[in-house]
């Protein structure tokens, strides 16, 4: 739509849907005038005029400051500063948590280790953060087991207008002595990356239409440059799950027919929160796997991926394998797909499914073929070997659903499983070794078959391994 000067995102679609739906649902049960109308606070007088000692009595000052900026009691949370640590490394660092929210008696209590006081940006990003998990917490809005709450207290605490502390604290820096506008810090608070804490700041300001917020020539790094190109990528496209026109729309699922629509048409970003949905609510639909399996031939690989993920979900949920025949030629074709991730997650929808064995099976020993054909390349990146590796094991996984009908590519299987014993991959040989039991009648009689009496220490090697497989976890497949 912008030819050559589009604006790009700074975070990949992955990082983009999941902050967009996470911040969405933040923002509308945190509130939406509180979201749009709270203070962000800035490393200045503004909000911190005292001078700045490094001692305790400090540190109570600002706990309070931002207990009351997030409208938290403060009585209803303690700060407790741990002794410093003698640093008998010579790394300068304190291996302790630096902070945790324990109960004692009743009370919570906020426990930071004595060092963080030597660097006061990170010791705002702590207390906001800790502030933000008991908001959170007591208003039952996540549980000790959600799944990211690292990450969506991070989110919180940039909602709710501590994003500068927060993304500054995500840097490496060395503070310079005796100021205050620059306190940076070693290590870092919280799990996101600064360029993704960046962007949720963009998303931030977006909801609030605050184009050119004076407070961002307070960010550093990676946040910075993601602020800045998140910003602008927005105000160009609109593309976003969290926009300030819809933000009051409280959507928690969507239609049959508005799911179609959303992966037919929509951008990526509505593609793959389609995706998430649809494996979250386990959605077993004609129309929806005809969508899906269109898009596992994408040319954006993430995008395939998630289209994939949703198809082996869909493929697991559903009770008639047949209901995914219209999905076949499709996922067929992305076996093709340049994402070797691609090609696993539909090599093993199209197992789970148990369809079609005289297609999918010849297919799925050629991949294998040519996985082998790079592990034994002398010159091959060894990152690239590592995951061929793995993806071949797994590969067998796909194959083994197949049972007696893959015995074809019992050769393959018997290649792949060489190599995992050569490389000392313990789950690689696992799943191979499955995945051979469950093809194979005689496991051991195929493998002096294959080997004859060539490669004795490659054939003593695999015979010695299937012996220790029946003797424990293969006593499920011998019968």
């Amino acid at each position: 739509m912008f030819g050559l000067f589009a604006p790009k995102c700074p975070v990949d679609i992955y990082d983009k849907t999941w902050i967009e739906r996470q911040m969405r649902w933040l923002v509308q049960v945190l509130g939406v005038d509180r979201i749009q109308q709270t203070l962000i606070v800035t490393p200045t007088d503004d909000f911190f005029p005292e001078r700045y000692d490094k001692e305790g009595d400090n540190a109570w000052y600002i706990f309070q400051q931002i207990a009351h900026h997030l409208q938290v009691d403060i009585n209803e949370l303690e700060l407790a500063i741990l002794p410093r640590l003698v640093d008998t490394t010579g790394t300068g660092f304190d291996e302790r948590p630096i902070a945790i929210t324990e109960e004692e008696k009743e009370t919570k209590v906020v426990k930071i280790v004595g060092s963080l006081l030597e660097s006061p940006m990170k010791m705002i990003a702590t207390f906001a953060r800790e502030f933000c998990r008991h908001i959170l917490l007591t208003r039952n809005i996540i549980t000790e087991e959600t799944e990211g709450r690292e990450k969506i207290i991070d989110l919180a605490s940039i909602l709710l207008g501590f994003g500068i502390f927060n993304a500054n604290a995500a840097i490496l820096e060395t503070p310079p002595p005796n100021t205050i506008a620059s306190w940076w810090t070693v290590g870092r608070v919280g799990e996101l990356e600064g360029r993704v804490r960046g962007y949720a700041l963009a998303i931030w300001a977006f909801l609030r239409d605050d184009n050119k917020p004076a407070w961002r020539h307070h960010l550093r790094g990676d946040a910075s440059h993601a602020f800045e190109t998140g910003l602008k990528y927005l105000k160009k496209t609109n593309d976003t799950l969290c926009h300030p026109d819809t933000i009051r729309e409280r959507v928690s699922v969507h239609s049959i027919p508005q799911l179609v629509e959303h992966i037919r048409t929509r951008t990526p970003t509505w593609q793959v929160a389609a995706f998430w949905e649809i494996r979250e609510r386990k959605i077993v639909d004609r129309e929806i796997i005809e969508a899906v399996a269109i898009r596992t031939n994408d040319r954006d690989g993430r995008l395939a991926q998630a289209a994939a993920l949703a198809m082996h979900a869909t493929a697991q949920n559903s009770q008639k394998p047949s209901d995914l025949e219209i999905a076949v030629p499709a996922l067929f074709r992305a076996l093709g797909h340049p994402s070797d991730e691609v090609k696993y997650w539909v090599a093993m929808t199209l197992a789970e499914l148990r369809l079609h064995p005289e297609e999918v099976v010849p297919e799925l020993n050629h991949l294998i073929k040519d996985l082998s054909v790079r592990l034994h390349l002398d010159d091959g990146d060894m990152t690239e070997k590592s995951q061929s590796s793995r993806l071949a094991a797994y590969l067998c996984v796909a194959l083994g659903k197949y049972g007696p009908a893959a015995t074809l590519a019992l050769p393959r299987i018997m290649d792949v499983l060489v190599i995992s014993l050569v490389e000392l991959n313990s789950v690689d040989i696992e799943v191979t070794l499955k995945a051979l039991h469950q093809i194979s009648p005689d496991p051991i009689a195929f493998a002096r078959s294959h080997f004859g009496f060539q490669e004795t220490t490659h054939r003593d090697l695999v015979l010695r391994e299937i012996k220790l497989f029946q003797s424990t976890v293969g006593k499920l497949f011998c019968g």
